[in-house]
């Protein structure tokens, strides 16, 4: 079993290290026999009839046990099968383990070009906050209007609990770019209950929105400089501009703030580059 087992996992080989000669190796093993017995028959055989019910329990399996060409396996197999029901809860659940960046980004970019039927899953509501704002903070990635970002950021967030609510509610709610949306959704976003609870400047980022759309519905050139040298100068109580969001461009509000982004990499770069393509 030590000539077999260790090769492949790295706890494995620990423990085999510490085993006293002749004895035996003990492991408590928090997996269903089933997972167990497939990763076991991986690494004696080198072949994985993996079933979709077993995929996320053997991976997880090998990602506990560092098995790192099974947990490659798996997270290629989930890849393959990406989709507008499941892109979300893949890409949530990759983000939080996956060591495969280009697994982890082509899921993100089905996650971020399905956004509108993906949000519509019923297995939305259960992606991480952190992998929600995340496909938020895309601004050019994300295809998907306005109006449909904020019926999904709604939805996801009726689905939290009180403390969730108290502890996350505004920074996401802040993520929806509210000069972007339609005046029907804005004002209908102002009767929201979840604004008052959790959202306190609300008031002044909804007078903001109705200036900046006024903004660009105006044609008077001079006007349109006066009002716009009048909302780039707005400050809140802290010193921020709410409507600029931290930028000096009179297009801020077009961009959202970048949730903690992914480290900046060569495949990153490549995948910025393919979407921008795709996109033309």
């Amino acid at each position: 079993h030590r000539l077999v087992l260790a090769p492949w996992s790295t706890v494995l080989a620990r423990a085999f290290e510490t085993e006293e000669s002749g004895g035996m190796v003990e492991l408590e093993i928090d997996h269903d026999a089933a997972t167990v017995r497939a990763c076991l028959q991986y690494c004696y055989t080198g072949v994985m009839k993996l079933t979709d019910i077993l995929l996320p329990t053997v991976h997880l399996f090998s990602v506990s046990y560092q098995i790192e060409q099974l947990q490659r396996h798996c997270e290629k197999r989930m890849t393959e099968g990406l989709g507008p029901q499941n892109c979300m809860g893949i890409y949530s659940y990759l983000a939080s383990v996956s060591t495969l960046p280009e697994c982890l980004l082509l899921a993100k970019e089905q996650a971020l070009r399905h956004f509108a039927e993906g949000s519509q899953a019923p297995g939305f509501v259960d992606i991480s906050r952190h992998a929600l704002c995340t496909l938020l903070g895309d601004s050019e990635g994300l295809q998907a209007d306005e109006d449909t970002v904020l019926a999904a950021v709604v939805r996801w967030l009726r689905a939290r609990d009180e403390e969730s609510l108290a502890q996350h509610a505004a920074s996401v709610l802040r993520l929806v770019r509210l000069p972007m949306l339609s005046v029907v959704a804005l004002q209908g976003l102002k009767q929201e209950p979840l604004v008052s609870q959790y959202y306190p400047d609300f008031s002044s980022r909804y007078v903001q929105a109705l200036e900046w759309i006024s903004l660009a519905l105006c044609k008077d050139e001079d006007q349109r400089q006066a009002m716009r040298e009048k909302l780039q100068g707005e400050q809140d109580e802290e010193g921020n501009n709410p409507a600029l969001d931290g930028s000096s461009s009179g297009l801020a509000p077009l961009t959202r703030p970048q949730y903690k982004p992914l480290p900046a990499n060569e495949m990153e770069v490549r995948f910025r580059g393919r979407r921008a393509e795709g996109s033309e």
